[in-house]
């Protein structure tokens, strides 16, 4: 095997850290109350987070720029959350507000939006609507991917490591470390070995490993080692992580599996599965997840449901792998997570059946909101009350509690309707991480409540905070 590249990384940025305050209550519009006294006068952009300073981007009169007998012919959207439509000489009105960060809704319509270059799109049951904003400067049109403030527009996995210090894995910008002080960026400029983290975890000598689409990485406190198809992993792009009770890594690739010693990458087979097109990157190899239960068996989510390999047995190679799929009645055989709770229940994060648990004789489903187009689960979390937390795209997260599941959403503070990674620190604090950056459940009063600033239970955290 050829010696994996070191690289040290050096200490390059201090970020301020200056504390988003707003007022508590609910609103029509999901802006603080102190903004919306201020109509006609927008705030100053450090006062809001990048969902809230959407609103103003939005505000404004917007004018169709299709032909289409269809189109909108103006829309004008009021700070204080009222709307004016003209269509087809039509004349509508109403209150407007996003709903997400994918969707906003015009009294009861409810239409996804993005932006094409300047250009609003808005996309409902009736068709697509494109528009432009009149007297617009370019700083007024902004995606919320577009904003500068966010730790990143995709925070993908969160980890804490054996000195406190907090690690997010971002789409596309390497890993960021918060160390209770300075948040610190790490890519490939700085020797870390990749731009995409979709794994981490540590081990008992306080390395932090990372998954990218690079590889695999090691951080021993003072340096990033690399290590590569070249060195024997069994491919570049890792999707998946774990480090069993024996010290050894599993690492899930687009490829298969790999385990490492420390030494020596060696290949680990499990049987092919039916590629998945819907889920973009996909290969009839792909692994999801990988997790060790209490009895040292690994398991393995693909898309052809759930492996277990038991190692423990006689003769040094482990037994056979055993399937667990749909034929025995899991609910999806596309498997993203896998969780074994405190009581040996085994759990599943499906992408189109949303979450199930096993008992080891029967599988019991969660009821949740669905979407037509598939209940789809990224993750699962377990913290220390023994609460399973989810999330469900378009729809937030849950607390599963033993008895029912809590939805939090955009009422509770949470903006963003596409988490995909949930993490426990050691004060209690639950972190959420995905599409718009980073967000905090903050930690229990004596009430058993989880105020966060404004009086919301979930709060945006940005490069410039607040920090809990």
């Amino acid at each position: 095997m050829s010696e994996p590249k070191v690289f040290l990384p050096f200490q390059f940025l201090l970020f301020s850290l200056v504390f988003i305050t707003s007022c508590s209550g609910p609103n029509p519009t999901g802006l603080p109350k102190d903004s919306i006294k201020q109509i006609g006068s927008k705030p100053h952009a450090d006062a809001l987070d990048p969902f809230e300073q959407q609103y103003y981007n939005l505000a404004g009169k917007w004018t169709s720029v299709s032909s289409d007998k269809k189109a909108f012919g103006t829309l004008e959207l009021f700070e204080n959350g009222d709307y004016l439509l003209m269509e087809n000489g039509d004349k509508g009105s109403g209150k407007w507000r996003i709903v997400d960060v994918h969707h906003l809704s015009l009294g009861d319509l409810k239409y996804r939006f993005f932006f094409k270059g300047e250009n609003l799109v808005l996309v409902g049951q009736e068709g697509k609507y494109e528009l432009a904003k009149q007297n617009a400067g370019g700083s007024d049109i902004q995606s919320i991917l577009n904003s500068d403030t966010l730790i990143s527009p995709f925070v993908r996995r969160i980890f804490q490591d054996k000195s406190g210090n907090l690690w997010f894995g971002t789409q596309g910008d390497g890993t960021a470390r918060y160390d209770g002080d300075t948040l610190e960026y790490f890519s490939v400029n700085e020797g870390f070995g990749g731009v995409v983290v979709r794994a981490i975890a540590g081990d008992a000598a306080g390395n932090v490993w990372f998954g990218t689409e690079r590889g695999l990485t090691k951080y021993n406190g003072a340096a990033f080692t690399n290590y590569t198809e070249k060195d024997g992993l069994a491919h570049n792009d890792v999707w998946s992580m774990a480090i069993d009770r024996e010290g050894i890594i599993w690492i899930g690739t687009l490829r298969g599996v790999s385990r490492f010693n420390g030494e020596v990458f060696t290949p680990f087979g499990l049987p092919e599965a039916e590629p998945d097109p819907n889920r973009g990157v996909t290969s009839s190899r792909i692994v999801h997840s990988i997790m060790e239960d209490r009895h040292g068996k690994m398991w393995f989510g693909t898309n052809g449901g759930a492996y277990i390999y038991d190692g423990s047995l006689p003769g040094g190679q482990g037994g056979p792998l055993t399937n667990i799929s749909t034929k025995d009645g899991l609910p999806d055989n596309s498997v993203n997570d896998i969780l074994e709770d405190k009581d040996g229940n085994i759990w599943f994060a499906t992408h189109y059946k949303g979450v199930c648990y096993w008992d080891g004789t029967s599988f019991t489903r969660i009821p949740t909101k669905e979407r037509d187009s598939g209940t789809e689960v990224w993750s699962l979390f377990e913290d220390h009350s023994g609460n399973i937390w989810f999330p469900i795209e378009s729809f937030g997260v849950y607390c599963y509690n033993g008895g029912s599941a809590i939805n939090f959403h955009g009422k509770d503070g949470l903006a963003s309707g596409a988490i995909q990674c949930i993490f426990e620190d050691k004060e209690g604090r639950i972190w959420l991480g995905g599409w718009m950056g980073l967000f905090c459940y903050g930690p229990t009063t004596n009430s058993g409540q989880r105020p966060g600033p404004g009086g919301k239970s979930f709060f945006m955290v940005t490069k410039y905070g607040p920090w809990p």
